[in-house]
């Protein structure tokens, strides 16, 4: 983790209160886990995941994940992983994204879109993306963008969100386009950029780009659609007017 220290665990007993999964060889999550539960079965393993939001519990290498997660399902038991925890705001947003950020590089470890979650509209698209990607999978739940979106506006991690949604928007801007639309209002000004910023060229190069705004304009949100994609500039109303005719011209084939 670059995770030193646990408060969590020192109530577990004396000598459980370090962490240091950068050490070699490195921690075996499980075992630590039991070894804790045996000398304190009453320790509140979701009171732990709320220590996560800690400055010195960043999540930086594969390992440090592997650890934690192992310990963390180790320590639940059948409890449910409190992955609704993970989109809450944390005091530190550092320790929340180095988490995040840890999740989506390795989700053989950890896929939160193997979570409960909203799921992005991906069946709407004409070329549907691949479901065995887990790279992207993770991508296809609304509350990660949201959180992402969130953090993309806070300065102490503004940099780093913003490099994950700009990573995404270049593999899969279908679905990060999707995604925005699925978030719930206020519209703000950061996402209505995102937009702006994706949408001209998303309209002329991408495959998806007639189904994507056919599901946005019939979906829930139309009002917000209408505003956001027809009250911005001049240049999106002459690419809706290109998009309405290049659907009449299918439909009428």
């Amino acid at each position: 983790m670059q995770a030193k220290r646990h408060a969590s665990f020192e109530r577990a007993g004396p000598g459980v209160s370090e962490l240091d999964v950068a050490e070699d060889p490195p921690w075996n999550g499980k075992v630590f886990a039991s070894v804790v539960n045996e000398m304190n079965p009453n320790l509140d393993w979701y009171e732990v995941f709320d220590r996560l939001d800690d400055v010195q519990m960043l999540v930086i290498r594969r390992q440090s994940l592997i650890t934690l997660i192992d310990a963390l399902k180790t320590g639940l038991r059948d409890k449910p992983f409190p992955i609704a925890k993970l989109y809450t705001k944390w005091r530190c947003r550092e320790a929340q994204l180095s988490l995040i950020s840890s999740m989506l590089e390795n989700p053989d470890v950890f896929c939160i879109a193997d979570y409960p979650h909203r799921s992005v509209p991906t069946g709407t698209l004409k070329s549907t993306p691949d479901e065995s990607d887990r790279l992207l999978a993770s991508w296809c739940c609304v509350e990660l963008t949201e959180l992402l979106l969130t953090m993309a506006g806070e300065q102490n991690v503004q940099t780093a969100a913003i490099r994950l949604l700009h990573g995404a928007l270049e593999k899969w801007p279908d679905v990060v386009l999707l995604a925005l639309f699925q978030i719930p209002p206020p519209v703000t000004e950061l996402r209505q950029k995102f937009i702006e910023m994706i949408l001209p060229m998303f309209i002329h190069h991408h495959t998806n780009a007639v189904s994507v705004l056919n599901a946005i304009w019939n979906s829930e949100v139309r009002i917000m659609a209408a505003t956001l994609l027809l009250g911005t500039t001049l240049l999106f109303a002459v690419l809706f007017c290109k998009f309405f005719i290049i659907t009449a011209f299918v439909r009428s084939g």
